[in-house]
């Protein structure tokens, strides 16, 4: 329940602290700065979080109250130009940008719901193969109760994304009417994989359906399909973490250990662009408030110098590579080794 003290933070602006769970008689007690929350059955669905951050939200924006504003919903077309393209590394861009313009006082029901979106789909597309990155899903979760509660703004797909991306399918599935028919979304969760296939294959098909479509590749193992979808759709960011955590999510020899052998060096130069846009957006004078931004704000300076030389470190790696090892890499994804050479 992380997304509680997510909450509180986003409506008081002060420092997030432990949230207190107790269970007692069959049930767990929610309690945060010595409130309590709301009460959690033994075993809860996301509704029910759903239902618990409802609640806290109404509670805490009568006491900081939230003021919208109609101010700068053009400026918000910045933010969802990055959203459309789907993957990490411009969804962290639209992130980024929606707090400096939430900063900005452009307190807008669009831009919530942008933010909403953004961390929705970076927890679709997180790799934690150890179960230990629950605060993004949990932002996440906190932005879309703040949404749902307090918003018009249509966040069924967001709600179905989140909520399947966290394991719980079934309500997942019971939100899915909600958007659109043709919603990437709601045939994702549903199941509809010829109908998923057909929007992600159209000419103007989007780079959500077509991740989508990858991911559900994935999920029945079929490495010959995926492999030349990735090569249909995918060809010009091969190179990102959310393909390779599809990739990995299959768990087959042919693939897995080609891939894993790339995986480090990739991790620690998506880092360095990460650091270095937040950087270059923030400057180091950001107050560290940190509403939408899915990293730890402050000393983004110091975090790009570290990382240029880690990615410089990374380079010398490949560039020892023999040309035996590059050539395995070259036979599911022609050119991947490259673009890594001369990046």
């Amino acid at each position: 329940m992380f997304a509680v003290a997510q909450v509180h933070h986003f409506f008081s602006g002060q420092k997030m602290t432990a949230v207190s769970a107790i269970y007692v008689d069959g049930h767990w007690e929610i309690s945060y700065r010595n409130k309590q929350v709301r009460i959690l059955p033994e075993l809860p669905d996301f509704k029910d979080f759903m239902r618990v951050l409802s609640r806290w939200v109404l509670s805490l924006d009568k006491q900081y109250p939230l003021k919208f504003s109609s101010e700068g919903t053009d400026t918000s077309l910045v933010v969802r130009n990055q959203l459309s393209q789907f993957l990490a590394p411009h969804v962290i861009v639209a992130a980024h940008e929606a707090d400096i313009l939430w900063e900005k006082g452009q307190h807008n029901p669009g831009l919530l719901l942008d933010a909403t979106r953004a961390l929705t789909f970076l927890s679709l597309q997180r790799m934690d193969r150890l179960e230990i990155g629950d605060a993004l899903p949990a932002k996440a979760l906190a932005l879309l109760a703040i949404t749902k509660t307090l918003t018009r703004e249509k966040c069924g797909s967001d709600e179905a994304l989140l909520s399947y991306s966290m394991g719980y399918s079934a309500y997942a599935v019971s939100v899915a009417s909600s958007p659109p028919l043709r919603d990437p979304a709601r045939l994702y969760v549903t199941d509809d994989d010829h109908g998923l296939k057909e929007i992600a294959k159209a000419r103007d098909g989007s780079p959500e359906s077509r991740y989508l479509y990858l991911l559900r590749l994935a999920d029945k193992q079929d490495v010959k399909s995926f492999i030349e979808w990735t090569r249909a759709y995918f060809r010009n960011t091969l190179l990102s973490l959310p393909l390779f955590k599809a990739g990995l999510d299959m768990d087959t020899f042919s693939l897995t250990p080609r891939l894993s052998m790339l995986l480090p060096p990739l991790v620690v130069m998506t880092m360095a662009q990460d650091a270095g846009a937040t950087s270059a957006a923030y400057g180091e004078a950001n107050n560290g408030k940190n509403k939408f931004r899915p990293a730890v704000s402050g000393g983004h300076g110091r975090h790009v110098q570290v990382l240029s030389g880690a990615t410089l470190g990374a380079h010398r790696q490949l560039l020892s590579w023999p040309e035996e090892r590059r050539q395995e890499l070259q036979r599911p994804f022609p050119g991947a080794a490259d673009i890594l050479f001369v990046l």
